[in-house]
């Protein structure tokens, strides 16, 4: 039987100790358990870098579109604006991949850190574990690149029919 400390939810900034009990025919060897938790923890730091990789880019291209179309609104229309009306919808787009990366990258971090849970005999604690069943947040991630797409899209063929 073995503690590891676990972060508290409610945050407070106390630890609990969690007890790892782990079945006889997974015996992991105490320095490789101490591997395991050092680098569940690293991974941990490098998820929660991606997730503000994410609302950076969700951020960048919501105001970047809108600075743009802030500028357009402001411009007597020319033929030479018109190849630039789509400008916020690739910048949109070229985002939206970022964010694809970036989920990409959370999700194999994810399912790697599962194992070690699972590893350390915790099938049924961890934050993966967990969230494995709530997807809320990635369909709202969805949601969000679909309606801006769909706006910068939409914004551009409307200033190009009405020029």
């Amino acid at each position: 039987m073995n503690l590891i400390p676990q972060s508290n939810v409610a945050g407070n900034g106390y630890c609990e100790m969690v007890q790892i009990n782990s079945s006889p025919s997974t015996q992991i060897p105490p320095e490789a358990k101490e591997f395991l938790i050092s680098e569940h923890s690293s991974l941990r730091e490098e998820i929660l870098s991606s997730i503000k990789g994410i609302e950076e880019a969700q951020r960048n291209a919501l105001v970047f579109s809108g600075a743009v179309w802030a500028w357009f609104s402001t411009q007597h229309w020319d033929l030479k604006l018109f190849p630039a009306l789509f400008l916020p919808l690739i910048i949109t787009i070229a985002y939206w991949f970022k964010h694809i990366e970036l989920s990409r990258s959370i999700r194999n971090i994810a399912d790697y850190i599962t194992n070690i849970e699972s590893e350390l005999a915790l099938p049924r604690f961890g934050w993966e574990h967990y969230a494995k069943g709530h997807a809320h947040f990635r369909n709202w991630n969805r949601v969000y690149w679909i309606l801006l797409t769909i706006l910068n899209l939409a914004l551009g063929l409307y200033a190009w029919r009405s020029a």
